[in-house]
């Protein structure tokens, strides 16, 4: 299982809020986003790193996968807004 799958897994909930969020979000580059992206998702980000199932990834690993699995579920457009 990719850590992908293992955050919809174990954080489905969480995920599913931050994305919620984020498709009424605006924002109109990449960095703007990514800021937008670590607001919305603090509290999923501290539940994954409070999860022992993770503990054989590291802080940027786990970052990389949460953030592709919102731009794979956004199909982001970096000039939303």
């Amino acid at each position: 299982m990719d850590l992908k799958e293992l955050i919809w897994l174990t954080h489905g909930v969480e995920l599913q809020n931050v994305l919620q969020s984020l498709e009424a979000g605006e924002w109109s580059s990449r960095d703007e986003f990514e800021e937008l992206v670590d607001f919305e998702a603090s509290v999923l980000m501290i539940a994954i790193y409070a999860d022992d199932t993770f503990n054989g990834y590291d802080e940027e690993e786990i970052r990389s996968a949460v953030l592709e699995t919102i731009e794979d579920h956004l199909n982001v457009n970096y000039y939303k807004g």
